[in-house]
């Protein structure tokens, strides 16, 4: 599995050990697309790819609002997504703590979520170039996949 992770992590010997050893793709602040074509090759290929869309992780627990790049993925790639609900992980790796701590964590993984009824559309709009379009269904997928997530990790998702 290839995750998608900041170039943050870089710095942290620890977090550069995990990510190299994930065959992470490395996403630098003002180079998301190039990460996600990577990520998009791999999909391709048959490849899994883990991406969070919230972009990074909850510094109290609470759902954040989602991004549109796992929408992406799933609709240019034509594959499922597998949600994953986190609770309590904000505890184990807690913003600037150098290693993680020691706290019980759950993780609930849903049924895959199948976007085929948004493909011909998808594939339109991008044929079209009609950017107002795109980002129509790519909110519309990733409020899908977020509600999904919050459902599985025992929220709500206001957003």
């Amino acid at each position: 599995m290839h995750f998608l992770a900041k170039t943050a992590f870089y710095n942290n010997p620890f977090q550069k050990f995990i990510t190299e050893l994930t065959q992470s793709i490395w996403m630098e602040k003002d180079e998301e697309s190039r990460a996600m074509l990577i990520a998009l090759e791999y999909l391709k290929k048959g490849e899994i790819v883990g991406i969070f869309p919230e972009g990074g992780r909850s510094l109290n627990g609470k759902i954040r609002e989602g991004h549109p790049g796992a929408a992406f993925l799933a609709l240019a790639a034509k594959v499922p997504v597998i949600p994953i609900g986190l609770i309590n992980t904000y505890k184990v790796w807690p913003k600037g703590k150098s290693f993680p701590q020691f706290a019980r964590c759950e993780m609930n993984i849903g049924a895959p979520l199948e976007f085929k009824e948004f493909y011909n559309e998808y594939d339109r709009a991008i044929s079209q170039k009609d950017k107002a379009k795109i980002r129509e269904i790519e909110e519309q997928v990733v409020r899908i996949i977020m509600k999904e997530i919050a459902r599985l990790s025992n929220q709500e998702y206001p957003f």
